[in-house]
């Protein structure tokens, strides 16, 4: 380990003069080959990352052309000529292959497609969704998506109306167990900001007679937030 302050100088030193990002990377393997991690490394970049983002593109591109089947009616074969929708399918692509969640991906293909059959989106509007969809994490989506129908959401991760009670910091970490109550209230302010809830972290201590569902209620979604969805959702 007495070599790592000899490595990261040689490292710096020829990072200066290698301006692709091929020879950065054959630097930066080279490199880790002298240390015990170097293994690991190499193989995540050499064979992992390149062969898990082909897979992922690949399996986009399957699934987006099943939807293109489905809805192949309503398909403006006009609008995917466009340059407008081109931006929209190379973002979309990039943005895949970048990002490995279920949910992100999903509403990625679904931004395709409902592009191309939506007519009442104006240009402006579908990459105003679009960078927003890049913008917001997985978390951002299911709590948007739990707070537009909260007993949908509930039914599908199986949780019954009875379990929630009390207050929110009672039954939010029953919804949301992998997620810290403070996060919530982060990632609550955020959709808030965004205009797509009306539901604010602020709100959360306020005392009322009501508790549980009563309290939440079955929507909290702005008008703007029901548009948004539903144009990542198929």
């Amino acid at each position: 380990m007495n070599q790592s302050p000899a490595i990261l100088k040689k490292f710096e030193k020829n990072l200066e003069n290698s301006p692709k990002l091929d020879n950065i990377i054959t630097l930066f393997k080279s490199l880790l080959n002298l240390t015990k991690i170097g293994s690991p490394f190499s193989t995540l970049i050499s064979d992992f990352i390149p062969s898990r983002r082909f897979l992922r593109l690949e399996t986009f591109a399957e699934d987006l052309s099943v939807e293109f089947k489905i809805c192949e009616e309503k398909v403006d074969t006009e609008y995917i000529t466009t340059d407008e929708f081109a931006f929209l399918f190379e973002q979309c692509f990039k943005a895949v292959s970048e990002n490995y969640q279920k949910e992100k991906i999903d509403a990625f293909k679904a931004i395709l497609v409902n592009s191309t059959i939506d007519k009442t989106l104006k240009s402006i509007e579908k990459e105003v969704f679009l960078n927003l969809t890049k913008q917001l994490t997985v978390l951002h989506i299911r709590v948007l998506i739990f707070l537009h129908d909260t007993r949908e959401y509930l039914k599908k991760i199986n949780i019954p109306d009875f379990q929630i009670q009390g207050r929110y910091k009672d039954f939010i970490p029953t919804i949301f167990p992998d997620v810290d109550y403070e996060t919530f209230k982060i990632v609550l302010d955020d959709l808030n900001n965004y205009g797509l809830t009306e539901l604010q972290s602020s709100s959360l201590n306020v005392i009322t007679s009501s508790s549980g569902l009563r309290l939440l209620g079955d929507r909290r979604t702005t008008q703007f937030g029901e548009k948004y969805l539903r144009f990542i959702k198929l």
